[in-house]
């Protein structure tokens, strides 16, 4: 886990007073769980891009609220580029918890070498693991992974204490032939520069009529 995050109460509410947090620098968010009251926090925005970017899901807060926290919801502005607002969640050192945990491929699949296109079908996960222990993503090697075979959830080396909560036999990554399609025969071209028209006659050759 990081250094913990220093907290300040958020007294006012409001739109207004949330766009002047944000131009100052901070993000709004609430605390609540464990039987305590909700509390409105204001976090420094630098410091949640660090732990966003670092793909966390504990914070550890001291300051106004002093406790270690579950990011429950993270919303962002509409280009997904700044966090604009947090739920934060409390949590004991013991607590097993339940979260989607990002996968990664590792390593090179010998399929590619024989033209295989190594396809990454299942991005996350959910797991169940104490708190304090969320691992930030699962790797899945690929080192064995040949033409037409698929890896799944079983396949993952699981970290000590977090247990897969998602069906094992879901498929993960596979690695496969992709076709060229064939090259047209010119000839077809020709045919198609002058479509049909239907009911022309063979007689029907004039571009004009009578008078």
């Amino acid at each position: 886990m990081s250094d913990a995050i220093q907290t300040e109460l958020r007294e006012q509410l409001g739109t207004a007073n949330t766009r002047r947090l944000r131009k100052a620098g901070h993000i709004p968010a609430n605390v609540y769980g464990h039987g305590e009251d909700n509390v409105n926090i204001s976090l420094p925005a630098e410091a949640i891009r660090s732990v966003v970017r670092a793909g966390s899901k504990v914070i550890e807060l001291s300051g106004a609220v002093e406790s270690n926290v579950l990011i429950s919801d993270c919303q962002w502005d509409a280009l997904g580029s700044s966090v604009l607002h947090l739920d934060l969640v409390r949590i004991s050192a013991d607590e097993v918890v339940e979260v989607s945990v990002s996968i990664e491929l590792r390593g090179s699949a010998p399929g590619t070498s024989a033209n295989g296109v190594v396809r990454h079908l299942l991005h996350q996960t959910m797991v169940a693991c104490p708190g304090l222990a969320i691992p930030e993503k699962l790797e899945m090697n690929i080192n064995s992974l040949e033409i037409d075979e698929t890896l799944t959830l079983a396949d993952i080396e699981m970290p000590e204490n977090v247990s897969l909560l998602s069906d094992p036999n879901t498929p993960v990554v596979t690695c496969v032939i992709v076709e060229e399609m064939d090259e047209e025969d010119p000839a077809s071209f020709d045919a198609a520069a002058e479509p049909e028209l239907i009911g022309q006659s063979d007689d029907d050759e004039d571009d004009g009529e009578e008078e």
